[in-house]
């Protein structure tokens, strides 16, 4: 076996906690955060976000002098787009900002994994289409073979991108992308030929939930608990956190899950720690808190599930951030933003006004990829971004003069987990 099981977690019995009605509106962690980002009407992708796009097409890399002037061209870039949207968000992404080269990279990497099989790509929030435009066009002219047989889906929740970006795609690749307008964990048909999945700068925003361990061992659940009779600028807070005994289902199994995959948790060490701390004298010992929080990947667990079961033949192939700067505190904490007169704003906490914050973690890639192999079979291969794209792009042509190059030497903090094909756990 590749990890020893451990036993299952108990759930808490602390006295502490007898007794306690939470009178106010409880709900979990990641559905607060699933509230506050993808509320229909008033959610933060509903409200507060832009993709950044090149509109006078791709930045012309190969002719920029250095890092001096392709950060002054993209400022540029960014403050024009930025100058109607005062409290509105900009994503940059390498699929928007390295256009076309990015993408083809990853057209390359398909056509490899593929061999002689069609491609057949599922893309989870293709956001503006980019990348998909860039695959297909890629294929249309170099490899019009592959072309020929495409088929391209896309998976998008948002009915204002599905109307004002994704349909166009259609009528110029008439035939070859198929737009699904709902969530992916609403995704219920079975898809038996072998696909290759994209979930390309998304997991980040996948909602995650926050766990600690009480001194006994027993696992304990955070709930977000809403006073309704808070007014925004009262001193009494809107939303406060608690914790209770761990009762919900997708949590008590993705504990379980990390256990068997052998996480290290944080919190098990603090409470090592305050053991110890019983039989020596607590001067020898400093500790931060008795009780240790940490976010656990509910979001990104059950998009895996989703994915073994509906798609028993898939490559998965996922990329996002690995580290964030100014994370809230918790150990996986996400961080929090918004825009502001122009300006983004850090904050530290997840406990503000929905719909005007928003809230992405980092991701543990080799935690995800033990996830992903406990509940696949499959065994992953994960890179960093300049390792994929040296070994899949065409690099020269995001290279400038003095011999930067912002696809490889940025992003430092973007890593890659990828199927490895015919691979089984032993």
């Amino acid at each position: 076996m590749w990890h020893q099981l451990i036993p299952k977690r108990v759930l808490s019995s602390n006295a502490a906690f007898s007794g306690l009605k939470l009178t106010r509106s409880a709900e979990l962690v990641r559905e607060f955060i699933h509230d506050s980002l993808y509320n229909e009407r008033d959610g933060y992708f509903q409200r507060h976000v832009n993709i950044f796009s090149a509109n006078n097409g791709p930045l012309p890399f190969t002719e920029l002098r250095d890092h001096e002037e392709y950060s002054r061209r993209l400022y540029e870039m960014y403050k024009e787009q930025t100058s109607a949207l005062k409290f509105y968000q900009l994503w940059h992404t390498p699929s928007e900002l390295f256009r076309p080269w990015y993408a083809q990279g990853l057209a390359e990497y398909v056509k490899r994994q593929a061999r002689n099989d069609p491609v057949i790509i599922y893309e989870v929030g293709p956001g503006n289409g980019t990348l998909c435009d860039d695959i297909c066009d890629f294929y249309k002219v170099q490899y019009p073979e592959i072309y020929d047989r495409l088929e391209y889906h896309l998976i998008e929740i948002s009915h204002h991108l599905v109307q004002t970006r994704l349909l166009s795609l259609q009528k110029r690749h008439h035939g070859k992308i198929h737009i699904h307008n709902k969530s992916f964990l609403d995704w219920n048909i079975m898809e038996p030929r072998r696909v290759f999945v994209f979930a390309i700068e998304m997991f980040d925003n996948l909602p995650q939930d926050r766990v600690r361990f009480a001194a006994d061992g027993a696992l304990e659940q955070a709930m977000v608990v809403t006073n309704d009779d808070a007014k925004f600028g009262d001193r009494q807070a809107k939303y406060s956190e608690v914790f209770v005994p761990a009762e919900d289902p997708l949590i008590i199994e993705v504990v379980n899950a990390l256990d068997s995959v052998g996480h290290d948790w944080p919190s098990t060490k603090r409470r090592l720690s305050s053991i110890f701390s019983k039989v020596w004298p607590m001067t020898l010992f400093q500790f931060d808190q008795p009780w240790e929080s940490e976010f656990i990947p509910t979001g990104p667990y059950r998009f895996m599930k989703q994915l073994v079961r509906f798609f028993p033949k898939h490559h998965f192939l996922m990329t996002d951030f690995d580290a964030l700067p100014e994370t809230i505190e918790g150990h996986g904490g996400p961080t929090v933003q918004t825009r502001y007169e122009g300006d983004t704003v850090s904050c530290t906490t997840y406990l503000l006004q929905r719909g005007l914050f928003d809230i992405f973690f980092p991701l543990k890639f080799p935690v995800l990829g033990a996830l992903y192999k406990h509940l696949s079979g499959n065994k992953v291969k994960l890179f960093k971004q300049r390792e994929f794209c040296q070994e899949n792009a065409n690099v020269l042509k995001t290279k400038t003069k003095s011999g930067y190059n912002p696809m490889l030497d940025d992003f430092e903090n973007v890593s890659f987990l990828a199927t490895l094909e015919d691979a089984t756990v032993d």
